[in-house]
């Protein structure tokens, strides 16, 4: 395969006659506490720190791409003596800025009055996109999360009365991002009017200036700054390219020295401007990678590589998998891309040779977790993030040290597992891990974590709440025996916190009942349950009478027992508390029945103390438990 050459056409103009440096903070001074600017004002600078002593201001750092530069911790910022550009004549702000924080916002740039009218003006990242603000309106561009962090990136900022009104707008204010304009993706329409009130009004970088001298600094930036520029004018787009001056390859991702997992599955950086072709070179020895060329590949230039990217200062990507690259863990690579153009007799412009060091693999599932009740639970993890299609085992077991296995799946192809109903006993503790592995790989395997489980909640007979309307509820529940003379009527209720079963009775007529009939005979002596619980509430309307539950089991054995004392605990304020009946199973058990083949239940009213008459009753959450110390 042949290397993918994208042409780029650029042709440059010189600045317009009428175009003025202002401001340049080259930043490259090295040490001490303040900076000298170039420019038609020559501004200078200070270094300034918020309240730690024995410090002052942001750091100098000798980056190995940008040279000298300033790095912000977000509490200092430099105040210069620049009044900038003020009013709404044209200006071009240009910064260079690599953040190191996904702080809400960072400072680059602000400078005038707080006051309304357009006087403010700052340029910031905020949530990793462009932002510009005056006072009472802003501009924004890029979205959120567009600038990456750990690299360097340029940006520009062009003001002008574009569309010859007579006033300066923020909704005419361009943007570009690393050479390429930007769209403004929000704004708010406000005239942009610049104005110096005090000493808080010049300006200010890296951090934006409180009401007040000497305060600390608002919403300060937490990365590095290189060269900051204010023109009297607005560029034009070629013009800003030119500014940028980047004619070798930069912004590489991964980052120069970053730390990386084996599972990065590209390379990409942006072009010099000047670009229309590019060489790549990759490997794990330094000076190979520094030293080759097209002539003397030392088996590390990447000839047929594949490359993708789009345009002028565009950013460009190779797919290691494609280029049959396959990153080890623990391994320190070396890359560097060289970029040519044949109309410029100072091409080839060598490429710095970028590095980055692969951490260890990652093999082990991660984020275990437990959803559902038993005897429905669900188990699921988060996938290895170095092990692709991995194969997973899942264990329970009853100890922490996994030689009491309660349950246990291999060949898992999905991050979730559903154990076997009626395995685990409620109100047990249990263990939980999971092994992913690639099989025929010994090396690529690992274990997550072990997770308790503990099943302390009932096991769900009936909840209610997977019904929606009526005509589901009854497709399981019926009126008593299924005879319309029963006087009962049941129907979905939305009042309680999710859904209910709501009973109409009528204690003249002696059956008040509904019943369900479960498609299979249900062992309620599985998962090791003790306790039959259910919960419901009255209404102030009703007539005492007594509630009851009746079971059967797949023989005819029926049992039942009335779950309330007396006949008033029906009678109650409409948004009582619910209230919670336990029988314990043995009781069932002690009137023949057969706990492991129940076939039906019934829920019913029945008249108390001889006194008859209508009412509503609402019934949720029927379920089995284990005993409990404060609730039998």
């Amino acid at each position: 395969m042949k290397l993918k050459i994208l042409f780029v056409i650029i042709c440059f103009v010189g600045f317009s006659a009428q175009a003025e440096l202002v401001n340049h903070w080259q930043l490259n001074e090295g040490s001490g506490f303040s900076i000298s600017g170039i420019g038609k004002a020559e501004s200078s600078g200070t270094l300034m720190q918020a309240g730690k002593s024995g410090k002052h201001g942001p750091s100098w750092y000798s980056d190995s791409q940008r040279g000298s530069v300033l790095e912000f911790d977000g509490d200092d910022w430099i105040l210069t003596n620049s009044r900038g550009v003020l009013g709404g004549r044209p200006r071009t702000i240009t910064v260079w800025f690599y953040l190191l924080s996904s702080k809400h916002r960072h400072t680059l740039l602000q400078y005038g009055g707080t006051g309304r009218g357009g006087e403010y003006f700052r340029l910031l990242a905020e949530d990793q996109r462009l932002r510009f603000e005056v006072a009472n309106g802003n501009a924004l561009a890029l979205n959120a999360g567009d600038i990456s962090l750990n690299c360097w990136h340029y940006a520009a900022l062009v003001i002008d009365d574009f569309n010859g009104d007579g006033q300066t707008r923020t909704p005419e204010v361009k943007f570009y991002f690393d050479g390429r304009q930007r769209e403004q993706t929000a704004g708010v329409n406000q005239i942009i009017n610049t104005r110096i009130n005090g000493e808080d009004g010049y300006v200010h970088l890296g951090g934006a200036a409180q009401a007040g001298s000497g305060k600390p600094p608002r919403e300060a930036m937490v990365g590095y700054l290189g060269d900051v520029k204010i023109y009297d004018t607005a560029l034009s787009e070629d013009e800003v390219i030119k500014d940028m001056g980047q004619k070798t390859a930069w912004s590489p991702m991964p980052a120069n020295e970053q730390n990386v997992p084996v599972s990065i599955d590209s390379l990409s950086w942006l072009a010099g401007i000047h670009s229309k072709q590019q060489d790549l070179y990759f490997g794990n020895n330094y000076y190979d990678v520094s030293r080759a060329s097209p002539k003397k590949p030392m088996g590390v230039y990447l000839e047929t590589a594949r490359l993708t990217g789009s345009g002028q200062i565009g950013r460009y990507r190779i797919d290691l998998s494609e280029e049959e690259i396959e990153l080890r863990p623990l391994r320190t690579y070396y890359w560097r891309v060289d970029q040519r153009n044949a109309d410029f007799s100072e091409s080839p412009w060598k490429g710095r040779v970028w590095k980055f060091t692969t951490q260890r693999l990652k093999a082990c599932p991660s984020q275990l977790k437990a959803n559902g009740e038993l005897p429905d639970i669900k188990l699921t993890w988060d996938p290895p993030r170095d092990i692709s299609d991995p194969v997973y085992e899942a264990v329970i077991a009853e100890d922490s040290d996994f030689q009491k296995i309660a349950e246990r799946a291999n060949g898992l192809k999905k991050p979730s597992w559903k154990p076997e109903e009626g395995k685990l006993a409620i109100g047990r503790q249990y263990y939980f891990k999971v092994r992913a592995y690639k099989p025929g790989e010994p090396e690529m395997e690992g274990v997550s974590e072990v997770m308790p489980l503990l099943y302390d909640s009932p096991i769900k007979v009936e909840y209610f709440d997977k019904y929606t309307e009526n005509s589901e509820l009854e497709s399981f529940w019926q009126d008593g025996g299924g005879k319309p003379s029963n006087a009962a009527s049941i129907s979905l209720s939305f009042e309680a916190d999710g859904q209910s079963m709501r009973l109409d009775y009528d204690t003249m007529v002696k059956l008040c009942e509904a019943k369900r009939k479960f498609n299979e005979p249900q062992n309620w002596l599985d998962s090791e349950a003790e306790v039959m619980e259910l919960f419901f509430r009255g209404t102030p309307q009703n007539y005492p009478a007594l509630l009851y539950i009746e079971i059967e089991d797949l023989q005819g054995q029926a049992a039942k027992i009335t779950c309330t004392k007396s006949g008033k605990q029906l009678v109650e304020p409409k948004w009582s508390p619910w209230e919670k009946v336990r029988i314990p199973l043995s009781k069932f058990e002690s009137e023949g029945v057969n706990l492991t083949q129940i076939s039906s239940l019934k829920i019913g009213v029945e008249a108390g103390s001889g006194q008859t008459g209508s009412g509503t009753v609402f019934v949720d959450s029927i379920g089995l438990d284990i005993k409990r110390p404060s609730n039998k």
